[in-house]
């Protein structure tokens, strides 16, 4: 739900890994009271895995050390479909 571009809810459903549940629940806690214009640039930038990661996501830093780098795509995928449906 969106209020004068603020994201007031955010709410997923999914039958995922455990990975991608962790990631979409974050995803939902970290958009709320957020500028739904800020989040696009932010997820652009965090999903092009630059350098230096949007402070805004850096509490997903863990999430994209090395040894879950076979999940990446699992990870990924919450922030991909949110910023393909905001876009």
């Amino acid at each position: 739900k969106l209020k004068k571009n603020i994201i007031k809810e955010l709410r997923y459903e999914t039958e995922a890994c455990i990975y991608c549940q962790a990631s979409a629940s974050i995803l939902a806690n970290m958009s709320k009271n957020t500028n739904i214009n800020n989040l696009k640039i932010n997820l652009n930038k965090y999903l092009s895995l630059s350098k230096k990661v949007p402070k805004k996501f850096n509490n997903l830093s863990f999430l994209l050390k090395e040894k879950y780098m076979n999940r990446k795509d699992c990870i990924l995928l919450p922030f991909k479909a949110f910023y393909k449906a905001i876009k």
